[in-house]
């Protein structure tokens, strides 16, 4: 037999109910524990709950926090395991190695991995490949000899800037080569100036010169020169 019970009323009731088995422990209706077998459903209410296993531990202190590992952390700031609270603060893995460490207070995230990769549908960062390579495009390049739009980089040194087969920067550590193809380039530095606008100029001077009759060295496309001391 089953006595009707409901949380608001203290003690401990246990028994069946139609065949159906039935379990309560009640202090009040902010505390209780209901098992009721007819819905298979258990249903707790605490004002302070803690589970401590040896390897899980569930606690409403403070915040509230959830942390699991053969010593489980007490703290995302030290320990190895996961650990999580409500503050916000998150620990994944071992401090003292590889782990990814979130600090709610600080707003700092800090990822420690002796292999990292991420890959998206627009970057890729591998730690892996060539000492390490970071890629970005709709469809990032592979390698220094990528034909795609974006840019790539590695650890070997090579690096791709490409707009098109007419407008990239290129430059092939394993070849030692350099290339720069562009529609339009400017270098403009305090005493040396190279445009490809007014059909090229080359000039140079502790002035940069932009004509015919200053100090320095100017040379036009057009065939003009002068070299004026």
């Amino acid at each position: 037999n089953f006595r009707q019970f409901d949380q608001s009323t203290e003690g401990i009731i246990f028994g069946t109910d139609n065949g159906n088995a039935k379990f309560e422990v009640a202090a009040d209706t902010n505390n209780y524990l209901s098992f009721d077998g007819s819905s298979n459903s258990l249903d707790i209410a605490a004002q302070t709950f803690n589970l401590n296993a040896s390897t899980l531990k569930v606690s409403s202190n403070s915040s509230g926090s959830i942390a699991l590992g053969a010593s489980p952390p007490t703290t995302y700031e030290t320990g190895t395991g996961f650990f999580v609270d409500g503050a916000g603060n998150l620990l994944l893995g071992s401090t003292s190695g590889n782990f990814i460490q979130f600090g709610a207070s600080s707003g700092a995230l800090t990822i420690k991995s002796q292999v990292f990769s991420l890959f998206t549908s627009t970057i890729v960062i591998d730690s892996s490949v060539n000492d390490g390579k970071i890629a970005l495009g709709a469809t990032p390049n592979t390698s220094v000899s990528g034909t795609n739009k974006g840019v790539y980089m590695d650890g070997t040194g090579d690096f791709l800037l490409r707009g098109n087969a007419s407008n990239f920067l290129k430059f092939d550590a394993g070849g030692n080569t350099l290339e720069i193809k562009s529609d339009t380039f400017d270098l403009n530095t305090s005493t040396l100036r190279v445009s490809s606008s007014l059909g090229g100029t080359i000039a140079m001077g502790s002035t940069v010169p932009t004509d015919l009759s200053s100090n320095g060295i100017m040379l036009s496309g057009s065939g003009d020169f002068n070299l004026q001391g």
